[in-house]
C-alpha cells in the first residue's frame, strides 16, 4: 500500500477509500480492516473498499489476496468520530460583512481536509486544534442559513447561522465625559 485516500475515516464506518499501491490481479481481492475482511474492487490503479463501522482511534489497513494476506506489514488509517459542529461562535452575525467563524467539533485529525459549508458557499476551514476549526466567510445577505462541516468528504448535519442587518443607529448625544454617567437615548430607523 502506498496511499489511502481519505487518510481519516469516521467510526460509523461506510465510507469508500482509494487504496493505491502494488496489488497482483485477482478475482478474489480484500481490504482488511484489523481483523474485518471486506471485499475490494479493483482496477489497474487502485482498489476501492468500503470501511465497515470501526472502533479506536487508528485501524491497521492491509490487503488479502485469494484469502491470503501477502504483505505482514500494515498501513494506519485514522478513525475518528463523525463530522459533527458541537457548537458556532458567533451563531449571529452582520450582514454584508466579512466574518471568521469558529467551529467547537468532534475531534478532527489535522491530517484530515476540513471545509465550511454555508448555504451554497464552501469556503477552506483552517484548524486552531484537533476539535476546532476557523472559516472565514464573505460577507452575505441577512437571513438564516445552514452551516455544514465537511471532513474529508463526509458532512455533519446542519447548525443555524442568522445574518442580520445593522440598521442604521442613532446615538444622542454623540459624545460625552470619560467617567459616564450619562444618559444616552438610542434611536433606529
Amino acid at each position: 500500500i502506498s496511499e489511502i485516500r481519505p487518510s481519516s475515516i469516521s467510526t460509523r464506518g461506510g465510507r469508500t477509500l482509494t487504496v493505491t499501491g502494488a496489488f497482483p490481479s485477482s478475482d478474489s481481492i480484500a481490504c482488511l480492516f484489523d481483523d474485518v475482511s471486506v471485499p475490494a474492487q479493483q482496477s489497474a490503479d487502485d482498489l476501492k473498499c468500503t470501511a465497515p463501522p470501526l472502533k479506536g482511534d487508528r485501524v491497521c489497513l492491509r490487503v488479502a489476496v485469494n484469502g491470503i494476506d501477502p504483505d505482514t506489514t500494515c498501513s494506519s488509517l485514522i478513525v475518528r468520530p463523525p463530522a459533527q459542529i458541537l457548537s458556532i461562535s458567533p451563531s449571529t452575525i452582520v450582514s454584508l460583512a466579512s466574518t471568521t467563524l469558529e467551529l467547537r467539533i468532534a475531534r478532527a485529525p489535522r491530517s484530515s481536509l476540513v471545509e465550511c459549508r454555508v448555504g451554497a458557499l464552501t469556503v477552506a476551514a483552517s484548524y486552531i486544534n484537533d476539535e476546532s476549526v476557523t472559516c472565514r466567510l464573505p460577507s452575505l445577505r441577512s437571513g438564516s442559513y445552514d452551516v455544514l462541516l465537511n471532513i474529508d468528504g463526509e458532512t455533519s448535519q446542519p447548525s443555524e447561522l442568522v445574518v442580520f442587518d445593522l440598521l442604521p443607529v442613532k446615538v444622542i448625544p454623540g459624545r460625552g465625559p470619560s467617567i459616564g454617567g450619562s444618559l444616552l437615548q438610542i434611536e433606529t430607523n
